[in-house]
C-alpha cells in the first residue's frame, strides 16, 4: 500500500508535486539501506544521509583511501618460506615482522601430536636492541627475508650529513645519511685521510638499508 499524505478533497499541482517528492525520498531510502546491507562501511558515502535521516550515532567518517603501490607490495618478493626445523643460529628470520639474525635456538622433542616446536631469540639486524621471539612448529614454514649487501666507493660528505657513493657500474646515490656512533666516527676519520679509497658496506632488507662495515685502502 501506497502512503499518502493528502488530505482529502480537491488535489491540486502542489500537492502532486509533494506527492511525487515523498515517493522519491522513499524509494532513495530503500536503496540507500539495501547497499548498507552489501557495501562495506567505509565505502557508504549514502552513510551520512541513512544517519542524519534516522538520527542515529556514528562514528567519525573516514574517507576511503586506495592502497599505496608500497602498501599493496607482496611480501613474498621481500621475504622466501622456509622450514623451521632447517633454520639455524646466524640465520636470518622474520620475526613479527621484523627483519632479525638468529641469536638462538632450541627444538624441543616430538609432542604427543607427533610435532616438535622450535624456539628462535633474534635480534632486529637494523637497530641491534629489538630481541624477538618467536614459537613455531618445525615443520611448519617461516618466512625469511632476502638479505642483500652491496659494496660502495664512498666518493663524498654533504654539508647535511648525507654520504655520496659510487657502486661498480658507476651508479651514483646520495640518500644514505651517514650512520650514527662509531661507524660514523670510522667513516669521517677514513675519509679525512689522504689518498685513502673508503669502502662502505650497505645491507638491504624488506625495503630498508643500514650502514654495516667501513673498510679503507691506502695506495
Amino acid at each position: 500500500a501506497s502512503l499518502c499524505l493528502i488530505p482529502l478533497g480537491k488535489v491540486g499541482p502542489k500537492d502532486i508535486l509533494c506527492r511525487n517528492l515523498f515517493r522519491v525520498v522513499v524509494t532513495l531510502v530503500q536503496w540507500a539501506l539495501t547497499l548498507s546491507r552489501t557495501v562495506p562501511r567505509h565505502k557508504q558515502w549514502h552513510a551520512t544521509i541513512i544517519d542524519l535521516i534516522f538520527d542515529s550515532p556514528r562514528k567519525p567518517y573516514v574517507a576511503y583511501r586506495e592502497p599505496s603501490a608500497k602498501a599493496i607490495m607482496s611480501v613474498e618478493s621481500l621475504t622466501f618460506p622456509q622450514q623451521a626445523s632447517a633454520c639455524r643460529k646466524g640465520n636470518f628470520l622474520m620475526i613479527k615482522s621484523h627483519a632479525c639474525k638468529i641469536t638462538e635456538m632450541t627444538q624441543s622433542k616430538t609432542g604427543k601430536h607427533g610435532h616438535a616446536k622450535c624456539k628462535f631469540v633474534g635480534v632486529d639486524i637494523f637497530d641491534d636492541k629489538n630481541v624477538c621471539q618467536l614459537l613455531e612448529t618445525s615443520t611448519h614454514n617461516v618466512r625469511v627475508p632476502n638479505v642483500t649487501k652491496t659494496e660502495y666507493q664512498l666518493i663524498g660528505i654533504s654539508d647535511d650529513n648525507y654520504m655520496g657513493l659510487m657502486q661498480d657500474t658507476g651508479e651514483l646515490r646520495h640518500d644514505i645519511p651517514l650512520p650514527t656512533g662509531e661507524l660514523r666516527n670510522k667513516i669521517l676519520e677514513a675519509f679525512g685521510e689522504d689518498n685513502a679509497d673508503v669502502t662502505i658496506t650497505i645491507l638491504k632488507a624488506i625495503g630498508r638499508e643500514r650502514v654495516v662495515e667501513v673498510k679503507k685502502m691506502h695506495f
